[in-house]
């Protein structure tokens, strides 16, 4: 009976032995872990206590103001995910938005192939809105003069166009994007333009921002 048993455990162990012993050693090295300079996932954000209630994002070393008009970023949450959002729709009759949502200070100078990446949602879409920019001179001071006062690059990140005024059930990823470029101190900015005077109004919402080494 003994011989039953011992013959399986003998042929397991020469089939396990064989198998590791084709595996190249390179198959089991740990990945490098890049390191990730920037990160904000909007967990910490303040969320009104119903949907025409808005609580403004106001997160450290962030710039968040409308240089034309009064309402900003709001933080609003949906199954058990905080984000960023804003529409011109809820704003005054005639007004014209130019929101921006700037990070903190980020440092490109110990790192290298830096990429960018966001998550985001357009839906009630009736018009382009979003951009992203980048600077090397804004002073971080949070205000409309030193937002417009700072020369910004607009990285002409193209936003999908809608052809239903549905909303999406899912974040979407933006490409990543070749940060590797800069050095020093940047600001990237997340801008929204709209008008409820004969403008566009879609909504966008805007989530998981990441600058990381590839």
């Amino acid at each position: 009976m003994k011989n039953i048993f011992i013959k399986p455990i003998v042929i397991t162990t020469a089939l396990l032995t064989f198998i590791t012993g084709c595996v190249k050693e390179d198959d089991f090295a740990i990945p490098t872990v890049k390191p990730i300079l920037f990160t904000q996932n909007f967990e910490t954000v303040g969320v009104g206590a119903s949907s025409n209630i808005e609580i403004p994002i106001d997160l450290d070393g962030f710039t968040n103001v409308n240089t034309t008009g009064t309402r900003l970023f709001a933080g609003k949450s949906r199954d058990y995910n905080l984000y960023a959002e804003f529409s011109s729709f809820y704003s005054a009759s005639n007004s014209v938005d130019n929101v921006w949502l700037i990070t903190p200070s980020i440092n490109m100078d110990n790192t290298q192939n830096e990429v960018f990446r966001l998550r985001y949602k357009l839906g009630k879409y009736n018009g382009s809105v979003a951009s992203i920019l980048v600077s090397t001179d804004y002073d971080g001071s949070g205000t409309a003069a030193a937002v417009n006062n700072a020369t910004w690059t607009n990285l002409n990140v193209l936003f999908p166009t809608f052809d239903t005024a549905n909303f999406p059930e899912k974040f979407s990823s933006i490409k990543p994007i070749d940060f590797s470029s800069y050095t020093g101190n940047i600001h990237v900015a997340i801008r929204y333009t709209g008008s409820k005077s004969g403008g566009p109004t879609s909504t966008f919402q805007l989530d998981d921002i990441k600058i990381y080494e590839n």
